[in-house]
Formats: C-alpha cells, structure tokens, sequence
C-alpha cells in the first residue's frame, strides 16, 4: 500500500564487525535496508537482523484435543509478543499504537503474558497525550500531536477503560484512584461532546462550535463515531450500527468506571455525580433504542453488535434481559454461527455468551471456520 513507514538512520561508530542494538525503539522493525557509503559490495551473509519484542514473561499455556485450538493459541500468542514493543504496535501494516487495541485485546493478553507493568506504561502515554479539554488521540504515543481520524469513545476511550479492565483482573484499586483525573475529564469531554452534537466527522478535531448534530444535541445522543465496530464483516463502512448505538454504551461504562473510582477515593459527592450520569445515559438509550416487543435494541435482527454491548455492559434490565439474549442466539444462527462484530464487540461476544452460559452457542462460534 501506499502507507509510509518512519525512516531511521544510522551511521556506524568504526570499522569492523559492529553490532547495531538500539534500545528503544517505536517500530517494529525495517521492511527494507539501505547500505551506503561501503568501499565493497555488501553480501547478505554479511548482515543479520535479530527478532525482537517486549519481554513479556508467559502467563499461560493451553493445550486440548482440538488441534485447530492448540494452533490458534499459539498464533495467538506468538503475534502478540511480535507487536509488542514499548507498547502494542499494530500487528498489520501501520505500526502504531491504535488506542482501541487496549479494548480489544487486554483480557487476551493479560491471560497470555504478565502485562501488568506493559500496559501501565501506555496509559501514561495515554495521559501524556490528554489535553485540557479532555480530549485524547486515537493513536498514542505521538510526540507533541494528536491523531484525530477514527476517533471515538472505543479509541479514545482506553483512558478510561484500560484502568477498569485492569483493576477487574488484578484488583488494583491504586491504578483506578491514580488514573481518576484524567479519566473524570475524558468524561466530562463526551458530555460535552454529546451536550453540543460535536464528532459528527471522523478526522475533526471536536471544537463543540463547528458541524454539530443540533437534534443530537437535544436528545443528548452521542454522534461521535470514528471508526466505528471497526472492520464489521457484514458492513462495507464503519457504520454497522448507528453512531449512539455504538458509543452511548461506551459512555454509559465510563461514567460508571469513574464513579466507582471517585467512591474508591472516598469522594461520595463525584461518585454520586458520575452514578447519576450513568444513570441518564442508561435511561436515554432504553428509552430510543429498546423495544420490549421484539426484546430488541434496534431494527436489525441480525445485529450482533447492536445486541452485545447493552447486554454486556449492563444497561439491560433484568426483567428484558432473557428476552435480549435470545435475540442475540437469534443474531448468531442468522448469520450461520458466523462471526457479525467488528473490533469493538467481538471482546464481548464469546464473554456475553459465557455470562449465559450459553455453551452450546459458544461452541458453534468458535468452532465455524
């Protein structure tokens, strides 16, 4: 493609045999090398390049009677550990730290390795990069910028999120109290996003006075997209579900994530503030999106995504919330026990199913190839 990877430049020190080690480095590694200034010509068996990653110490190991399983755990693991660096480059192409990898893909990497210190270490970059307004890039780190394109809660949002994910797999409340000033603003922020109809372009940055949604505003739904349920198979954009549909549940976790976190602190006052914010998110959603007929969020009965993310994130009601799983198993046999979530719901998929304990969908998913 026509993406443009950093160019890095190095002179060597003296003649002879040298070793070239940096010891920090943001790329994973060159796609091609450019040799200059040799009074000889360079042969191949001249030159070694040495793999190398984070030294992520293993956490896990897995092995059953499904080869398919044994193989893709250890593909799994194994391209983890090769875009890990100082923090997750993207595994494909870009090689950079997309802010969403840390939705997706923390509970997979906290049972694969010890990420504990790993993903500390990103969310201060993540906080170096915050700014004033609350506001934060969806690729980090970045060096005195922010990356507006693609955007959104499920990028962005990682301030607030990986703490949370943190703390439910390691209990450490001391991260979630040191993280609650920039996660409190990052929320404050998608008020006033949702407040003013801002975000309503992918690649703006959110001035809360240019292109805004005035009928969003009114009805206090969040437009500010980005990406989207990023890579959706059975949508040709980032649209798979309606801009509030995606990231009024997001804002719905956040609100809730800093309350607890303003109660871990002991300031009863935030907590109850940021409770209640929940609380209306909650309640706006229900009552545009839900239909207790259909047991539905939504029109589209094959929606996955639609259907996940208020369920996983508990914005359902216990008494909707039989009736909605079983849209979901309905969702699921529709489309032939084929995968219909992108980046964002996929996380929540097979966890959604195992909160059911809904086996035996669960195994119709994972084992259609």
């Amino acid at each position: 493609d026509n993406l443009k990877l950093p160019e890095f430049r190095y002179i060597l020190a003296k003649n002879g045999n040298t070793k070239l080690e940096p010891d920090f480095t943001i790329s994973a590694g060159a796609t091609s090398i450019k040799i200059e200034g040799l009074d000889r010509f360079v042969h191949l068996k001249d030159l070694r390049l040495v793999q190398f990653n984070a030294a992520l110490k293993s956490a896990s190991a897995f092995k059953c009677s499904n080869p398919y399983f044994n193989q893709l755990y250890e593909i799994t693991k194994k391209a983890y550990q090769r875009y890990c660096f100082h923090f997750p480059a993207d595994p494909s192409r870009e090689k950079q730290g997309w802010t969403q990898d840390a939705q997706n893909m923390f509970s997979s990497a906290s049972y694969l390795f010890d990420v504990r210190t790993f993903y500390k270490n990103w969310w201060q970059d993540m906080a170096d990069n915050q700014d004033d307004q609350g506001y934060l890039g969806s690729v980090v780190p970045l060096a005195n910028r922010q990356a507006y394109d693609w955007d959104s809660p499920w990028w962005s949002g990682a301030i607030v999120y990986l703490p949370w994910a943190y703390y439910n797999k390691y209990g450490d409340s001391d991260f979630l109290i040191k993280a609650y000033n920039p996660m409190s603003r990052y929320v404050d922020f998608l008020q006033r996003m949702t407040s003013t109809g801002s975000g309503t372009f992918w690649n703006a940055y959110p001035y809360f006075s240019e292109n805004l949604n005035t009928d969003s505003a009114k009805s206090q739904m969040m437009v500010w997209n980005g990406a989207g349920d990023w890579q959706n198979p059975y949508t040709n954009s980032q649209f798979a579900v309606s801009a509030p549909q995606t990231t009024m549940p997001a804002f719905y976790l956040y609100a809730k994530v800093v309350a607890k976190a303003a109660a871990f602190k002991g300031d009863k006052i935030k907590a109850a503030h940021y409770h209640y914010l929940a609380s209306e998110i909650k309640e706006r959603f229900e009552k545009k999106y839900f239909n207790p007929e259909t047991g539905m969020y939504g029109l589209d009965p094959e929606n996955q995504t639609a259907l996940i993310l208020p369920l996983a994130l508990g914005m359902v009601a216990s008494l909707n919330q039989n009736k909605l799983n079983q849209r979901l198993r309905d969702a699921i046999k529709l489309r032939y026990n084929h995968i219909g979530t992108g980046f964002v719901a996929s996380s929540f998929l097979l966890y959604q199913l195992a909160k059911n304990r809904d086996s035996k969908t669960a195994n119709l998913r994972v084992n259609k190839k």
